[in-house]
């Protein structure tokens, strides 16, 4: 599901193009997503904006920085140009988020903006956004895992499960994965992959799961500066759907991020997506936050 509004607009060379401001929800993190938001594995393919929306934004602030008017209780990110963010902590001041919104609202330039609030204070603030044209989007849950004290349950469903990582398999073969699985149009050409490596893109953490020499799924996994670890993007192509894979998969992210040196996992999920959330409990990460997400497209109301 997408909240988007298409607007014109042209690219360098001159050829017109449509923007569509597009918040995706998570199916497995997103970020992710978002794109955490952020993304672990996006239920639709527009994932790019929403992953640096709420993933790499809301979690550790790295996608982009603080715009003028910031402070410690509501940023303001805008990882790309026309996506501004408004992300309040939880108990953040009402007058201070609104004046937020309301200096981006004035804003002429802007695709569509997003607000990310903590369910604990939706009552007190979604009136006020209501009634500037903001909607409902989605509520995603948290989850927070101490990844030294983790231990894996549970063995792969597969005989023979074999890992090949970026280094080892190339962008060709996260491709190929991509391309069997329904629903991540975005990620089926190089644009989409080259968008969710990032700066600070190791290599190494991003692996393609085969299973009986066939390409079964993947995962798109990263560490940042803090040390945590997050999964950008995971799915399990359509032909090898219904095995248990999923768990497997993001168990076996959970081991190469600690084995890289992540101490902690971060991740979320659509609090409508079941299947995650219930991946997120055999592999023993504790959801610690719901968030909710509200989006106003551009133009004056």
């Amino acid at each position: 599901m997408t909240a988007s509004v298409g607007r014109q607009d042209r690219t360098r060379g001159g050829e017109a193009r449509w923007y569509s401001p597009v918040v995706t929800r998570s199916i497995v993190c997103i970020v992710t997503s978002v794109p955490a938001f952020c993304f672990e594995t996006r239920a639709d393919p527009d994932l790019i904006a929403r992953r640096d929306w709420s993933w790499r934004c809301s979690m550790d602030g790295s996608g982009a920085r603080p715009l003028s008017g910031s402070d410690e209780t509501a940023r303001v990110l805008e990882p790309h140009p026309g996506y501004p963010l408004v992300i309040a902590e939880a108990g953040a001041d009402t007058p201070r988020v609104v004046a937020l919104v309301d200096g981006l609202i004035e804003r002429a330039d802007f695709v569509s903006l997003a607000v990310l609030l903590d369910s604990t204070d939706r009552d007190r603030l979604e009136s006020h956004l209501r009634l500037r044209g903001f909607e409902h989007h989605d509520d995603e849950v948290r989850v927070d895992l101490d990844l030294t004290s983790w231990e894996q349950t549970g063995r792969s469903p597969e005989a023979a499960v074999q890992w090949e990582n970026h280094p080892q398999a190339g962008d060709s073969a996260f491709l190929r994965v991509a391309r069997a699985c329904t629903g991540v149009e975005r990620l089926r050409e190089e644009e989409g992959l080259e968008a969710l490596k990032g700066d600070g893109f190791d290599p190494r953490l991003w692996e393609v799961m085969v299973c009986g020499g066939e390409s079964a799924g993947m995962h798109l996994s990263g560490i940042d500066t803090a040390r945590v670890g997050t999964i950008a993007f995971l799915c399990v192509t359509d032909g090898f759907r219904g095995r248990r894979l999923g768990r497997h998969l993001h168990a076996r992210a959970l081991i190469l991020l600690r084995t890289h040196g992540a101490i902690r996992y971060r991740g979320g999920t659509s609090a409508r997506n079941e299947a995650m959330r219930a991946i997120f409990r055999a592999n023993g990460c504790p959801e610690v936050a719901r968030k909710c997400v509200f989006v106003r497209p551009g133009g004056r109301t």
